[in-house]
């Protein structure tokens, strides 16, 4: 009898031990699952983050090529105007263009006996080809040097006439620029 108690108290504790057993896999398995859940949501996440951080990264690698480009359209745009304004600058101070352009601003502007200021590198092409039109007007030249490139200032002593054709090109062109620039770059997008 007091064997039978034993072995019913043994089976009774191994009953228990292994419905503890049970009950504790069963919580393993649970944690363990939802541990698993856990981890497959925070993966999926940081994959969308990774995405989304991959996609950004290429949007902004798109946009600063994208701008580079039109940096570099707008500095070849540039580079074609002034290489216009620089041909047409050409033809403007060629002799004969030159000549009527003088004559032009000498009979608008100049009176007889004015001093004109002209560029040191013109000096000499106004005394050698230009010298009778200035005799015609009744002007001379000065022996200050101006700062510009062609054309002349008319000096009077406290004022100061600007009849450059620097300035008149740099206004002419700054009216004209986006006529200029629609006749270039007509049926270009962007």
């Amino acid at each position: 009898m007091a064997e039978n108690i034993v072995d019913q108290i043994l089976d009774a504790a191994r009953s228990a031990g292994e419905e503890m057993l049970a009950a504790a896999q069963q919580r393993y398995d649970a944690d363990l699952q939802a541990g698993h859940t856990v981890l497959e949501r925070d993966l999926d996440e940081q994959r969308r983050r990774g995405r989304r951080q991959a996609e950004e990264a290429a949007q902004q690698e798109l946009s600063t090529a994208r701008l580079e480009q039109r940096r570099k359209l707008a500095n070849e745009k540039r580079r074609l105007l002034d290489r216009v304004y620089e041909d047409a600058w050409q033809q403007v101070t060629e002799e004969a263009a030159y000549r009527a352009w003088l004559q032009k601003q000498l009979r608008t502007h100049a009176h007889k006996g004015d001093v004109l200021v002209v560029a040191a590198r013109e000096r000499e092409r106004f005394q050698r080809s230009f010298g009778a039109l200035l005799k015609e007007h009744g002007v001379t030249l000065s022996r200050e040097a101006g700062r510009f490139r062609a054309g002349f200032v008319i000096d009077r002593g406290v004022t100061r006439l600007n009849c450059t054709l620097d300035e008149e090109f740099r206004a002419l062109s700054a009216d004209a620029e986006i006529d200029i620039s629609a006749a270039l770059f007509a049926g270009e997008q962007g």
